[in-house]
């Protein structure tokens, strides 16, 4: 290739400002905040890059909603380089929560109903979900500890049930 005179042959950029997008699920959104703190990991190591959620982006693209995640690294404690491929985990602390298998909740669209056992029938309640994690969602409202809750609520309805909720 030949160079004349005025081409750029290379471009000089500032490797010490580094950042690293992370895409998580959009129904992760409402657990993301900016300034929380994000543990990167780069793949192929076991050092853990310690970093805050400096900004995010939601974006839809190919039918999919995600969530695009900015975090900047500090270079000079971390040997990172431009392009490699790291995995996050936003780091967050919970108070005691009350978990079901997901199976457990119906979603209708604008609310999510579990089925809780009571005097031999099961009747629907109205709850409020959080986290998603390994099989199991957490319940934020509408439960307390003794309830007794349908393992699986799709075995609970049929294809021409009408769900009436109790609850507010």
């Amino acid at each position: 290739m030949y160079v004349s005179t005025g081409q750029s042959l290379f471009k000089v950029v500032d490797g010490t400002r580094l950042w690293a997008e992370v895409y998580f699920p959009a129904k992760e959104g409402a657990q993301i905040k900016k300034g929380e703190q994000i543990e990167l990991h780069v793949k192929g190591s076991q050092k853990a890059i310690q970093a805050k959620v400096d900004f995010i982006q939601p974006f839809f693209s190919e039918g999919k909603q995600f969530l695009q995640v900015r975090s900047y690294i500090d270079v000079d404690k971390n040997e990172i380089r431009v392009g490699q491929l790291l995995t996050a985990h936003v780091v967050q602390a919970h108070d005691q929560a009350l978990w079901v298998p997901k199976k457990a909740i119906l979603d209708l669209g604008v609310q999510q109903i579990v089925f809780i056992k009571e005097k031999g029938t099961y009747t629907p309640f109205k709850v409020k979900t959080g986290l998603e994690a390994d099989g199991w969602v957490e319940i934020t409202e509408g439960l307390t500890e003794s309830a007794d809750v349908a393992a699986n609520a799709q075995y609970m309805i049929d294809s021409e049930s009408f769900i009436k909720v109790i609850n507010p």
